[in-house]
């Protein structure tokens, strides 16, 4: 994909194998990745670090993705950085409470392998080749009205 060589993006997902499947079709589409287990080491990552997109699920351990994607909102270091929330809750509530947090796209795992794969890759392109870059901030400014 084009652009996608300098494109990082950040995966917080509990879920071992879903991590991997999206990791090894990132890398695939030339994208580089960080990925955590836990959403506590994402955001000790974040203090460092800005990547150009967050891959979030909402089922984690310890802290769940609501709290992680209320947490990286609240920052106004962080907010311009687009959150997906990749996941296989369907309780309309948490995916409706992801959308007031301000989740810029929520989408449901598909459950085959293959259309995982396949929805890993149309975000990536979508997000690599299609959507403006954020803008990197020179400080902890915050956003004007």
């Amino acid at each position: 994909m084009p652009g996608a060589d300098s494109y990082q993006i950040l995966i917080i997902d509990t879920d071992p194998a879903d991590r991997r499947l999206t990791t090894e079709e990132l890398a695939a589409c030339g994208v580089k990745t960080q990925a955590f287990a836990d959403g506590a080491d994402a955001l000790r990552y974040l203090e460092e670090n800005l990547p150009d997109l967050i891959l979030l699920a909402l089922n984690l351990v310890g802290k769940l993705g609501d709290d992680i994607l209320r947490e990286i909102k609240a920052k106004p270091r962080l907010r311009a950085i687009p959150v997906v929330v990749f996941t296989n809750v369907t309780d309309a509530w948490r995916l409706r409470r992801a959308h007031l947090h301000c989740a810029n796209l929520v989408v449901q795992k598909p459950q085959s392998n293959a259309d995982f794969r396949a929805a890993v890759r149309r975000i990536a392109q979508f997000w690599t080749v299609h959507a403006s870059p954020v803008p990197r901030p020179e400080s902890d400014d915050v956003v004007p009205n």
